[in-house]
C-alpha cells in the first residue's frame, strides 16, 4: 500500500492531491449514476417484470436504503481507522459490479438482491473520499476542493438520466446497467493502482483530526444539539420533498407525457448537470459572503428559498402542457441541490471563520466547543438519524401527492432552527487572539462539509 510520509502537520500539501481530487471526483459521479440510473429505467422494468407501483417501490427505495444505511455504519467507522484507498477501491469495485448484475437479472427476485449488492457497496463511497480529501489538501484549500468532489452529484444525475436513457431506448434497460456498471469496476482498478493512501493528519495543526471517537459518543453530542436536531429534521422533510419527487419524474414524463425512456433522460440529463451544476456554486458563492458567517443568516435563506421553490414543484405535476413543466423543472431541479451544502456547513462550521467575523450565536459555538468525531463518525450518525428517511421516499408509489408540499414543512423547520442560535457572547469573546482562522466550508457540497470538521481544531476558551 502507498502511504504518504510526512514530517507532521506542517508538512506541504502532497503533490499528487489534484489528480486524486479528479479520480474521487469520477468516483462520486459513478456513485450518484449507479444509484440514479433506477429511476430513470422505472417503466421499462415495471412493465417486462409486470410490477405493481408498491413492488417498484421496494426496488428502488427500501432495497437501497436498507443496507446502505446499516453497512453504512461499520464502513464509516472502519475508515476511521483502516487504509481509505482499499475500502474505496473494493466498495466501487462492488457496487459497479452489483449494477451489471443488474443488466442481467432475470426476474425481480435476481434484480432486488443485486440492487442490495448495489447499495452495501455504495455505503463505502463517500466516507472514505471526504477523508482523505481533507489530507490531500490544506484547509484554506479544501473548500475549493470539495466543490469540484461535490459536482460530481450533477455529473452523476446526468449519466444516470442521459446516458442511462439513450442506452435504455437503444437496447434496452438492461444495456443501461451494464454501461454503467462495468466503467465502475475499471476506475476501482485505477484507485487501487494509482491513489496514495495518505497519513492522516498530516496538514492538521492539531491532533484532535487524529482522534478516532465512538458512534454512541457521537450519537450523544448531536442529541444536545437542539440547532443540529433542527436541521436534521429539517434536511429529512427537504429531502422528502426534492429527492422523493425527483425519483418519481422520469415515470411522471413517461406515463403523463408520453415520452419514451430516452425522452425523458434527454430531458433530464442536461438540467441535472447545467442547473444543478449552477445551483451548487450558487449555494457556493452565498455562503461564502460575509454574512453567511451569521448561522441565522443561512437558516433564513435556506427557510426562503425551499418554500419558494416548492411552488413551482406543486403546478409542476398539475400542467398539461410539456412547456410549461419543462420550464417549470428548470427551477426545481437547482433546488434539488442548493440546500444540501448550506444545511451540512451549519451542522460542522469552522469556529475560525466565526471568530473572523465576531458572530454572535451560542448554540453552534456550544457544539464547536467540545471534541469533534471524526469525519466519518458523523457521516454513519447523519446517516443514523435521517438517511432513512432520504431513501425510503425515493419511491414511485410517492407519486406526486404527499411530497408537493413537503418542501415548506422543511422552511419552517429551518427558520425555526434560528431560534437555537441565540444572541450570546461573541464569539471573539470564547475565541483567544490569533487562533487559526480558516475558510468556512458552508455551501460547497455535502462532501465538503463531511469531511472539514474532523479538521479544524477545537474552540478553546
Amino acid at each position: 500500500m502507498k502511504i504518504d510520509t510526512g514530517p507532521g502537520p506542517a508538512s506541504a500539501a502532497p503533490r499528487d492531491r489534484w489528480y486524486v481530487l479528479a479520480v474521487l471526483t469520477v468516483v462520486y459521479a459513478l456513485n450518484i449514476a449507479d444509484r440514479f440510473s433506477i429511476s430513470t429505467l422505472i417503466e421499462p422494468i415495471r412493465q417486462e417484470l409486470r410490477l405493481s407501483d408498491s413492488g417498484i417501490a421496494f426496488l428502488t427505495g427500501v432495497a437501497l436504503a436498507l443496507f446502505y444505511v446499516t453497512v453504512g455504519i461499520p464502513i464509516a467507522a472502519l475508515a476511521d481507522r483502516k487504509s481509505r484507498r482499499n475500502i474505496l477501491a473494493i466498495s466501487l469495485a462492488i457496487w459497479s459490479g452489483m449494477t451489471a448484475l443488474c443488466g442481467l437479472a432475470q426476474n425481480y427476485w435476481q434484480l432486488l438482491l443485486a440492487r442490495f449488492g448495489v447499495g452495501i457497496g455504495e455505503a463505502g463511497g463517500t466516507p472514505p473520499s471526504t477523508s482523505m480529501l481533507a489530507d490531500k489538501f490544506p484547509a484554506a484549500r479544501r473548500p475549493m476542493a470539495h466543490t469540484i468532489f461535490a459536482l460530481g452529484a450533477c455529473l452523476g444525475a446526468w449519466l444516470g438520466s442521459q446516458v442511462a436513457g439513450q442506452a435504455a431506448e437503444r437496447s434496452g434497460w438492461r444495456a443501461a446497467f451494464l454501461v454503467l456498471g462495468i466503467p465502475g469496476v475499471v476506475v476501482a482498478l485505477i484507485v487501487w493502482l494509482t491513489v496514495r493512501e495518505p497519513r492522516r493528519g498530516q496538514l492538521d495543526s492539531s491532533a484532535l483530526g487524529r482522534q478516532p471517537s465512538t458512534l454512541p459518543a457521537t450519537l450523544r453530542f448531536i442529541a444536545t444539539q437542539r440547532s443540529a436536531i433542527h436541521l436534521l429534521l429539517g434536511g429529512s422533510v427537504a429531502t422528502f420533498w426534492s429527492w422523493g419527487l425527483m425519483w418519481w419524474t422520469p415515470t411522471f414524463l413517461q406515463r403523463s407525457h408520453h415520452m419514451t425512456v430516452g425522452q425523458a433522460g434527454q430531458l433530464l440529463g442536461p438540467m441535472h448537470l447545467i442547473a444543478g451544476t449552477a445551483g451548487t456554486l450558487l449555494a457556493a458563492w452565498l455562503m461564502a459572503r460575509r454574512a453567511a458567517a451569521d448561522p441565522r443568516y443561512v437558516t433564513r435563506l435556506l427557510g426562503w428559498v425551499t418554500a419558494l421553490t416548492t411552488i413551482p414543484s406543486i403546478f409542476l405535476y398539475w400542467v398539461l402542457a410539456e412547456r410549461a413543466a419543462t420550464a417549470l423543472l428548470w427551477i426545481f431541479v437547482p433546488a434539488v441541490y442548493f440546500y444540501i451544502g448550506p444545511i451540512l456547513g451549519l451542522l460542522q462550521c469552522d469556529p475560525g471563520e466565526h471568530a473572523r467575523f465576531g458572530v454572535r450565536h451560542s448554540a453552534v459555538h456550544r457544539q464547536l466547543r467540545q471534541p469533534r468525531p471524526r469525519t466519518a463518525d458523523h457521516w454513519l450518525a447523519e446517516r443514523l438519524v435521517c438517511g432513512v428517511l432520504r431513501r425510503r421516499t425515493r419511491v414511485v408509489a410517492l407519486g406526486a401527492a404527499g411530497a408537493r408540499t413537503d418542501g415548506v414543512l422543511g422552511g419552517v423547520a429551518f427558520v425555526d432552527q434560528r431560534r437555537h442560535h441565540p444572541r450570546g457572547r461573541s464569539a471573539r469573546e470564547l475565541s483567544p487572539a490569533g487562533q487559526r482562522i480558516g475558510r468556512w466550508d458552508a455551501g460547497t457540497g455535502a462532501a465538503c462539509v463531511v469531511a472539514s470538521p474532523a479538521r479544524a481544531g477545537p474552540l478553546t476558551s
